[in-house]
């Protein structure tokens, strides 16, 4: 172990003294550590930040090889019940801290947190835990750097951005035409997990929307809105309420980004997936996601209570919050020169909400 590295610092033998009189060691030593290295990332100074993501990097690929090798000891000794120290830190202490980091407002800082987690997925794939994104390492491609999502998304060249997030939907696409089903709510088919569909990709491909302000950022915000709508195809309906809610909170927030911020709104309004019933005396009226005739079954036939519970709950979130909220943005007042105000209708949310009765 060298000195000074992060595996002597996390040494047992080295003994790290606390204020309160106990001793520290193992991988919990190295927290104080690490979140001063995720701090020095918004660094001004280029070679401190640079410094600092290649300290978390190595701690990231330490901290597998740790995993894996104390997993071998435990699993020859026939102790696997114990837990994972390694595996733990990263799951409770370096991950979520990168999961944050994605919101922060500074490009560089985020390109920083969005690498460390594509080294994450890299390094610990061969881990069941969806904290730890190992789902995502089918974006990664160490054979051709050029097709690697993490890196073309975080890629200075806007057109490189705009062709990661067309390569994700073109993914997320084959999935959905390869689905002999149709998706339900409670079972939905993605090749990522809802983890990492609704913590890392999604916010990934709304930061253009909310950050591109000159014209020649509008491929890129454009690209980045189809694959918010590709994304919520896929999501839960928790989620996905989430992500439409949120958007149409942002939406008086960003008066100069409203014409992106409405059509990624109508993006996640096309993307409604999810079956609907409605409780009328003895029978209940179940709306399918696949545009077909609606069928009417009594309950006493429906054997999937669980389902229709959610669908009920779906529709009076539907009926008392979204759609009420949707119809508030239909009417937009300009105040003209003179003084008089003028109304106009928003004619891209009238259609979205068109076709989103159309699925009810």
């Amino acid at each position: 172990k060298e000195e000074g590295s992060w595996l002597y610092l996390s040494a047992e033998d080295t003994v790290h003294s606390s204020d309160e009189g106990y001793f520290i060691n193992g991988a919990k030593a190295l927290t104080p550590l690490m979140y001063t290295c995720f701090h020095l990332l918004y660094d001004s100074d280029g070679v401190i930040s640079r410094g600092a993501f290649k300290a978390l990097k190595t701690l990231i690929n330490s901290s597998a090889d740790q995993a894996l090798k104390y997993f071998m000891e435990k699993n020859e000794m026939s102790d696997c019940a114990l837990p994972n120290p390694w595996l733990k830190f990263i799951e409770t202490a370096v991950a979520p801290t990168i999961r944050t980091g994605f919101a922060t407002g500074n490009a560089m800082a985020r390109r920083s947190y969005i690498l460390l987690l594509s080294e994450i997925s890299r390094s610990f794939t061969n881990f069941k835990s969806n904290h730890l994104y190992g789902d995502m390492r089918q974006l990664i491609r160490d054979d051709n750097p050029e097709l690697d999502f993490f890196l073309n998304v975080t890629h200075v060249q806007l057109h490189r951005r705009g062709r990661a997030f067309a390569r994700l939907r073109k993914m997320l696409t084959i999935d959905d035409t390869s689905l002999e089903t149709p998706k339900t709510s409670l079972e939905p088919n993605s090749p990522f997990s809802m983890q990492s569909l609704s913590n890392i990709l999604l916010p990934l491909a709304m930061h253009p929307v909310y950050e591109c302000k000159k014209s020649s950022e509008e491929i890129l915000a454009l690209e980045a809105i189809a694959t918010v709508g590709a994304l919520a195809k896929h999501l839960s309906w928790n989620k996905y309420q989430s992500a439409l809610w949120g958007a149409l909170i942002q939406l008086p927030r960003h008066p100069d980004q409203e014409r992106y911020l409405i059509g990624m709104i109508c993006a996640i309004i096309d993307a409604f997936h999810f079956k609907v019933t409605t409780d009328d005396d003895d029978d209940i009226v179940t709306a399918v996601n696949d545009d077909k005739d609606k069928v009417v079954v009594t309950g006493e036939n429906n054997n999937d209570n669980e389902n229709l519970e959610q669908g009920n709950a779906i529709w009076r979130a539907l009926q008392n919050r979204i759609i009420p909220k949707i119809e508030g943005f239909l009417v937009k007042e300009k105040v003209e020169r003179g003084g008089s105000i003028v109304q106009t209708i928003r004619s891209p949310i009238a259609l979205a909400l068109m076709k989103l009765f159309q699925k009810l």
